[in-house]
């Protein structure tokens, strides 16, 4: 037998016996060698455009639901991150500017399922033009907190002092009380 042949039968054998030291070899070699193989990756598809999209094309094809099933996995677990690091922006959105409402009529609403970010100036329409909607804004609130043009409103106090030309409604009826009462 020649002495190529007895060496490749002897490979085999060996792999065949002992699966976890060919893994683990190749995991060494490939960890430190991994910047090299990345790159010879790259030339070969670059080389073989056509043949690398056929093959994508062709498993593909043959494994449609397992690709449909991947995407579909791949969509939720973004989607779950995505929440996850908008929530953790809005916890330290109100860590940074008081997890409680600051608003004048005095009702201290601590829920944050309740809070929003109010604008000082109520120039939130020109502040969410020059800075996006929602994320973009939280963002720079929370880099660079200016406590003179935003703060921790509950939704109720925003959406009051925006339609009363900034006013919360309830401080003017918490007033008006006030004033009743001391009258009597």
């Amino acid at each position: 037998m020649p002495l190529k042949l007895r060496n490749r039968m002897y490979q085999a054998k060996y792999r065949a016996n002992h699966p976890e030291r060919i893994k683990q070899s190749w995991k060494r070699y490939s960890e430190s060698h991994r910047d090299e193989l990345v790159q010879k990756a790259r030339e070969y598809r670059a080389a073989n455009k056509e043949k690398v999209n056929a093959s994508v094309r062709k498993y593909r094809q043959n494994h449609l639901e397992a690709v449909r099933a991947s995407g579909r996995a791949r969509y939720h677990r973004k989607r779950a991150e995505y929440r996850a690091g908008r929530k953790a922006l809005r916890a330290r959105f109100f860590e940074i500017y008081g997890a409680r409402c600051h608003c004048s009529c005095g009702c201290q609403q601590t829920i944050l399922g309740f809070l929003t970010i109010g604008h000082i100036n109520n120039d939130g329409a020109e502040d969410r033009r020059a800075n996006g909607k929602s994320e973009p804004l939280l963002r720079k609130a929370t880099r660079h907190p200016d406590f003179s043009k935003y703060t921790a409103l509950c939704w109720n106090c925003n959406s009051g002092a925006h339609m009363n030309g900034g006013i919360c409604p309830a401080s003017e009826v918490r007033d008006v009380t006030k004033a009743t009462e001391s009258y009597l």
